[in-house]
């Protein structure tokens, strides 16, 4: 078989495999031969529970020519917006053989699970919280969009099993930075699989021009209409609610499982993506170079790695002092999804679908956000944080430490809670990986492991690697 067949459109690939021994697909071309699991044969829509998710593992298994420059958003051509869209709308429609959800439903069912490792003290008292107030519009699981609403209590709380158990698989660790490295590349393969021209672009949220780029109708789409509401803490009327144009909008296609898009406290948001863009306290708009570099100066990596993801802020001597959640990259899940602080603290309340993390990647631009996230790890690499020694070898959760396969890439080691709502069993909807797909932080290191970037200018006018 000629290695193109994985870059033709989807209908045509499920024509093309050959079914090997023992139930498996077996893909041939001049430079290699690899085996996959077989959970699909005869239908492209069955490539994504093996053959998407583990077509190339971290080890090092030789590639496909794929497209690896992931471009600036402000630079993309109509032509490669419309490619991208197309992909991730062809990926959300694809339903595996044999399969429950769509290939980017399966994505999203990773992510929402890799909370499934927390304890059920924590995870309850989450929905013992109390995170409303008076100023927080209803939406989401509420009656003024006539959906369902779960309560914590409807979470099924089974027990996670496995050496991961205990901590969040992606988030709030060491592992945050290469759990969405590998996360998003498979992704980014998966679109790969529809056009081969498609890379992730990425979002670079300290220009203040990228904004009104990545939100259009011409590509993710605006903001929500329909709620208004009044914030206690700032003056003035503020606007979100369902997107209502563009293609990510119900009336054009985009309707989401309610059963992954749910609140940390686990309540459906229901089937529409909702954005609650610019709500205080997310309304500064860009990010502050400064406080970028400031952050890339930084010379170690547990230092680096929570001020980057948004939980602490550095000090003109580069030492986190203040804790919180709501910086750089958690700031900008808020600026887009929107939240509300409990008045007594606590975890925020998510407004709309990229403020509540968990289930975030419901919202297309989430890879664009996590590109740009990795394309800044990538640059803290390059300038002098190369490799092993700057990447904890122990001290942290199972999963996080630089040896430590990461789930769900860890041959089968752990299994998370079912977070499932009522009756639905979310771990029924995860995709099946080969037992040999194993990566743990130290496969994604390297730069061999990492994707370029264009049009990414630094003050002193060069970009990383790739030069447009």
């Amino acid at each position: 078989m000629n290695e193109t067949v994985f870059f033709q459109p989807l209908t045509h690939i499920s024509r093309t495999f050959i079914s090997g021994s023992k139930g498996e697909v077996v893909v041939f071309n001049n430079l290699y031969r690899r085996r996959f699991l077989h959970m699909i044969v005869g239908s492209v829509v069955g490539a994504s529970a093996a053959l998407l998710p583990s077509y190339v593992s971290a080890k090092g298994y030789l590639k496909p020519k794929y497209q690896t420059d992931r471009k600036n958003v402000k630079y993309l051509t109509s032509r490669e917006k419309a490619a991208f869209v197309n992909a991730v709308k062809t990926l959300k429609t694809t339903i595996p053989k044999g399969g429950k959800v769509s290939i980017y439903d399966q994505f999203v069912a990773i992510h929402v699970e890799t909370m499934g490792f927390m304890s059920k003290e924590f995870m309850s008292s989450m929905g013992s919280m109390q995170m409303t107030s008076a100023s927080v519009p209803t939406v989401g699981a509420n009656a003024a969009h006539g959906n369902a609403g779960f309560s914590m209590g409807s979470m099924q709380m089974t027990s996670a099993s496995g050496p991961a158990v205990g901590a969040d698989a992606a988030h709030g660790d060491a592992g945050f930075l290469p759990w969405h490295r590998e996360y998003i590349r498979r992704f980014e393969e998966a679109l790969q699989l529809v056009d081969r021209s498609v890379t992730l672009p990425y979002w670079d949220w300290t220009d203040s021009e990228s904004l009104d780029v990545v939100f259009r109708d011409d590509f993710m789409g605006p903001n929500g209409k329909g709620v208004i509401f009044n914030d206690a803490t700032e003056a003035g009327n503020f606007e979100g609610g369902p997107v209502l144009s563009g293609p990510f909008s119900e009336a054009n296609g985009w309707v989401l499982n309610p059963e992954l898009h749910i609140t940390p406290t686990g309540e459906s948001m229901g089937t529409a993506l909702l954005r609650f863009m610019l709500v205080p306290p997310n309304n500064n708009y860009p990010i502050s170079k400064a406080d970028v570099d400031q952050i890339l100066a930084v010379d170690n990596y547990e230092t680096f790695r929570p001020a980057l993801e948004g939980f602490g802020k550095l000090n003109d001597q580069g030492q986190l002092t203040i804790s919180g959640g709501g910086l750089m990259h958690n700031y900008i899940h808020g600026l887009v999804g929107g939240i509300i602080l409990p008045p007594n603290g606590g975890i925020p309340n998510p407004l709309g679908t990229m403020g509540s993390v968990i289930s975030s990647p419901n919202d297309p631009s989430f890879w664009l956000h996590h590109a740009f996230v990795d394309l800044l790890w990538a640059e803290w690499q390059e300038n002098g944080h190369e490799g092993s020694a700057f990447y904890p070898s122990s001290g942290q959760p199972y999963g996080h430490n630089l040896n430590d396969p990461m789930w769900p890439w860890d041959g089968g080691q752990s299994t998370p809670r079912n977070l499932g709502l009522g009756s639905e069993d979310l771990l029924s909807l995860l995709p099946v990986l080969a037992p040999d797909d194993i990566v743990t932080p130290k496969d994604v290191l390297e730069r061999q492991s990492r994707s370029t970037y264009s049009g990414w200018r630094r003050g002193n006018g060069r970009a990383i690697w790739n030069k447009q």
